[in-house]
């Protein structure tokens, strides 16, 4: 169930463009009805060992939207067929536990800008590049010393953004898209 919920995501903006034609959805209907359903589906929900950080665990997932519009652009180069989707991500209210830790870390606000690349080829090898672009309201607790040193790592956007691509590019690895 884990690796479902995990990857879900990516192989329906993987197979996007056929659900538009198929069912005259949009892009963004489409997005809008993943993300609706995400605060339920995301908590508890665990991210093993995660580099520097461990297993972290989602408690508590407040309200997600679509904060731009979704493009979708096809290109031919090299007579490969490839897709690019851009999106970007509001979120609200986020408390997150680091396990090993016993930390406690909650988000007022943050904004994520998400871009897949698909190309279609004998070996594909999508990749999904994450911005963050809000990241206010930073609250962290548990045990004092630890606490010390994690509050100015996960303060920063960019130190968060980095360990989230790098759980990013380590999932995309651990897919054999020969299967799709």
């Amino acid at each position: 169930m884990h690796f479902l919920s995990e990857y879900a995501l990516l192989i329906l903006i993987g197979i996007l463009p056929i659900f538009c034609q198929a069912y005259g959805s949009t892009p963004d209907s489409i997005v809008d009805s993943i993300l609706e359903s995400l605060p339920v589906d995301l908590t508890n929900f665990e991210i093993p060992n995660v580099n520097l950080v461990g297993t972290i665990q989602i408690t508590k997932l407040g309200n997600v939207s679509r904060a731009c519009p979704m493009t979708v652009n096809e290109t031919m180069d090299n007579k490969l067929l490839s897709f690019d989707f851009s999106t970007c991500v509001n979120v609200t209210d986020i408390s997150i536990t680091l396990t090993d830790t016993s930390v406690t870390i909650s988000i007022t606000e943050a904004k994520f800008d998400l871009h897949a690349h698909f190309t279609k080829s004998v070996k594909p090898a999508p990749k999904v590049t994450l911005t963050i672009s809000v990241w206010k309201g930073i609250n962290v607790k548990g045990p004092i010393l630890i606490t010390i040193i994690i509050r100015p790592i996960v303060s920063s956007s960019t130190a968060v953004q980095r360990i989230l691509q790098s759980a990013i590019d380590s999932a995309l690895q651990k897919i054999d898209w020969q299967k799709y």
